[in-house]
């Protein structure tokens, strides 16, 4: 038998499943080689699985260099009901087996999956995954990055977090670097990857963790260029009490501090920001204060690709700060891909007062004074505070679609791809093949649209043959484009009305206002679109 070029076997293996190159690994020693590599390139440690085969690599000499990229799951697999008020306890080994992750000095990529359910024991509530398990999950992870163990021998703090079974204490050393490190003596360098996800954050900012020594090494890395973040919220037994849980209005306050501070903000080259609510508004999110300056190394001077869910736009400012202070740096001339994803304007709220009247001051990286307008924002005091007096009223928010993609048409001049559309979540044809899987492989597909908004679309997928193999993205029919929003705090379950404006603008202002409203936002769709075609072409053409 012929045998291909090497070059061909990668793009072959490349695609292939791990069984199939378990397989490949057999066919001779050249293309075994290959085979063995694409095998290895990317480890999973899941909580649901047995841990020693990712521990088997770790210290193994020929595998281990082989490792580009870890996916770490928490997920305890089907056996187990989230969100049914049960106590739950992870498996000891799989805390151990985390600290294995220190071992993979060629790691680039590391993704983080949480499952949605967080939050604290409140009101006799249980809460599946705590703050104190996401901390002690996430703090394992930042040391093995960092390198950062105080001391050799410290133990894990498992205690009362893990499965308890007097007659199994684990399989795995109970040291996090006992079978790690070779001597006793040897020193822990410091893993530089390029790429961080994390799915379902917890939208607490846990100073824990966002103020040690590891989490700001990891983000002083000049390597990671690309944080992909799916943030999850509290659920509770009242769905109207998790709504004003004061520590959402702090992490998004926080985010310019933490996830986003200065130095992983000058940095980044792709930053995908994702909540399973709506935010922006309420809670607000100042992206004014990501590393502010007026010079072009504020914002995210960097930046090429962005993409946003479930942000509600309701200030011109937030239009501005995306075409005057992403990418302005990048060697691009700007921002060259934006995903927009169930992202509406915010066009009336009806919320109690008073609103934010004051402004904020910023200091620079170079020390100069920056002053912001905080006019038309929810109070966090008011909005966490019970309510103690109840004065709701309407407030007229005017921006509209035309005027943002009118603007970004002309100050974008980079943009290459821009998508707006409805993201697939929790649907069940996330991807063509899910139907057929398991149940273990099913999880492993969820909360994947913050890193699939660049895939095809769902209309794209054939009725017959095959369908995108590597995920789904944004769904971009009318209906899920070029959207209002309308916040009612008076609403349940949730605050937030959709795809209501229309309804309201008719009975207001009459059919022909609302039609004329809704042919500009569609021809400024349709001009904005018709801009990023001509330049990708044109861009096409030029590098024949």
């Amino acid at each position: 038998m012929a045998l291909l070029p090497d070059d061909a076997y990668h793009q072959i293996f490349a695609i292939l499943p791990r069984q199939t190159l378990a397989s490949c690994r057999l066919l001779n020693k050249r293309v075994g080689n290959i085979a063995t590599y694409h095998a290895f390139r990317h480890m999973r440690l899941e909580a649901a699985l047995d841990v020693h085969g990712f521990v088997n690599v770790a210290k193994s000499d020929l595998l281990r260099p082989l490792v580009r990229e870890i996916t770490v799951d928490t997920w305890i697999g089907p056996d187990f009901k989230y969100n049914s008020n049960r106590k739950f306890r992870p498996p000891r080994d799989f805390f151990r087996a985390l600290a294995y992750i220190r071992r993979f000095q060629g790691l680039t990529a590391l993704n983080l999956r949480f499952t949605k359910w967080c939050g604290n024991e409140r009101n006799g509530s249980i809460a599946e995954e705590t703050y104190d398990f996401r901390y002690l999950v996430l703090d394992i992870i930042f040391r093995s990055l960092a390198g950062n163990w105080p001391q050799a021998n410290r133990p894990l703090r498992e205690e009362g977090l893990v499965a308890f079974d007097p007659e199994d204490r684990g399989s795995l050393p109970p040291l996090p670097t006992e079978g790690i490190l070779e001597l006793d003596n040897e020193s822990l360098e410091p893993i530089d990857i390029s790429s961080l996800t994390v799915s379902n954050l917890a939208d607490f900012d846990d100073e824990r963790l966002t103020k040690s020594e590891s989490f700001r090494q990891v983000f002083l890395s000049k390597s990671l260029t690309s944080l992909k973040l799916l943030v999850a919220t509290e659920d509770s037994p009242s769905s109207a009490a998790a709504r004003w849980y004061p520590e959402k209005y702090d992490f998004c306050a926080g985010l310019p501090n933490t996830w986003l501070s200065p130095n992983i903000a000058r940095n980044l080259k792709t930053l995908s920001l994702y909540f399973r609510d709506y935010w922006g508004w309420n809670p607000k999110m100042d992206f004014r204060a990501v590393n502010p300056g007026r010079s072009e190394l504020s914002g995210l001077p960097n930046l090429r690709v962005l993409a946003l869910g479930n942000y509600v736009f309701s200030h011109h400012w937030q239009v501005e700060w995306i075409a005057s202070f992403v990418g302005q740096s990048n060697g691009r001339e700007g921002l060259e891909e934006l995903y927009l994803d169930d992202c509406p304007i915010m066009w009336q709220a009806r919320t109690v007062q008073p609103l934010d009247e004051s402004s904020t001051i910023y200091k620079s990286q170079d020390g100069e004074t920056i002053t912001h307008s905080n006019w038309g924002y929810p109070l966090r005091e008011v909005m966490t505070g019970g309510y103690q007096e109840w004065n709701p009223d309407k407030f007229a928010y005017h921006l509209r679609w035309n005027q943002v993609l009118d603007y970004w048409k002309t100050n974008l001049n980079s943009l290459k791809s821009f998508r707006m559309g409805h993201d697939t979540i929790d649907s069940p044809t996330s991807t063509y093949e899910r139907a057929r899987l398991a149940t273990i492989c099913q999880h492993r597909l969820e909360d994947t649209t913050f890193l699939d908004y660049d895939c095809p679309s769902p209309s794209m997928i054939p009725v017959f043959g095959y369908g995108p193999q590597f995920g789904v993205g944004l769904e971009h029919k009318r209906e899920h484009i070029l959207q209002y929003v309308h916040f009612d705090i008076g609403s349940g379950p949730t605050p937030w009305i959709e795809r209501d404006n229309g309804r309201d603008m008719i009975r207001d202002e009459g059919f022909e206002v609302y039609q004329a409203a809704r042919q500009r936002d569609e021809k400024a769709y349709h001009d904005m679109m018709q801009s990023v075609h001509r330049r990708t072409e044109m861009e096409a053409f030029n590098h024949e």
